[in-house]
């Protein structure tokens, strides 16, 4: 699936080319979903309300829907996406370095996932990492790993340290689908390309490192709860639909791993 940003400055299109690296192409698809990019006539969409006992608030991003319409806002940015006509408009609030990419990549990240579930395939939190021509998938939530995983897996191809996208291939095959999305730490994608899943893997911090086979309707439930966005009122029947197909195709496993390259042996 692909996109065509209307409305932006010379500039803020090569911010956009410098991020999205292999994803952002001169070339426009007819198939591209167009999304009309405007300034907002407002200075926020949600007010910072401030952590509990001192602590830092959590970052919120809201999702509704309005018949087949999917509106997305946060504190940067709003937006809607139309699944039928597949238009939108996504309206910006700052347009300083960060707020600028985190607006525009949180508006994506939505509405790609809600995509990516109606053609069968699942946006999953984690990350990618190609091994012998595989690709093995970390997921979990925040803090869980994912990026510690990819800065140890030194030499080979990184999908993503953030988020993947899964789908059912030819045969027996799920394929991992390298998405531009990506967590703070790596550099613009390498590859747009999809490779065969040889493991998915629920991370786990631990002082040694172990695999542990896990049953099939606990490793539905752990995949289940890295879905960002579809689990909220959407559609969850559907992932789990195409979740029960994935899981029957690819064990989950449970890898308990310390900061350490160590735990590849176990996956080789």
């Amino acid at each position: 699936m692909s996109y065509l940003l209307e409305g932006l400055s010379t500039e803020d299109a090569r911010r956009i080319r410098s991020r999205y690296g292999v994803f952002a192409r001169e070339e426009r698809p007819l198939s591209a979903s167009r999304i009309a990019v405007v300034d907002s006539e407002v200075e926020g969409f949600l007010r910072f309300q401030g952590g509990r006992e001192g602590r830092p608030e959590t970052y919120r991003l809201e999702q509704q829907w309005w018949g087949i319409k999917l509106l997305a806002y946060s504190y940067e940015f709003a937006g809607w996406y139309d699944m039928a006509s597949g238009s939108g408009k996504l309206a910006l609030a700052a347009n300083e370095d960060a707020p600028f990419h985190r607006a525009i990549e949180n508006y994506l990240r939505v509405i790609t996932a809600h995509r990516a579930l109606a053609q069968g395939a699942l946006l999953v939190h984690g990350a990618g990492v190609i091994r012998d021509g595989r690709a093995h998938v970390f997921f979990g939530p925040s803090g869980a790993g994912k990026t510690t995983v990819t800065l140890l897996s030194e030499g080979d191809l990184v999908l993503g340290d953030d988020l993947v996208m899964i789908r059912e291939g030819e045969g027996t095959d799920v394929l991992a689908v390298a998405v531009p999305f990506r967590g703070v730490f790596r550099e613009a994608p390498e590859t747009d390309r999809s490779f065969p899943v040889a493991g998915l893997y629920r991370l786990v911090q631990a002082p040694r490192d172990f695999l542990e086979p896990i049953p099939t309707g606990r490793g539905l439930a752990e995949l289940l709860g890295s879905l960002p966005f579809v689990m909220e009122g959407a559609n969850p029947a559907r992932a789990l639909e195409v979740a029960s197909r994935v899981v029957a195709r690819v064990p989950v496993h449970r890898l308990h791993f310390r900061k350490s390259a160590d735990f590849w042996r176990l996956l080789s």
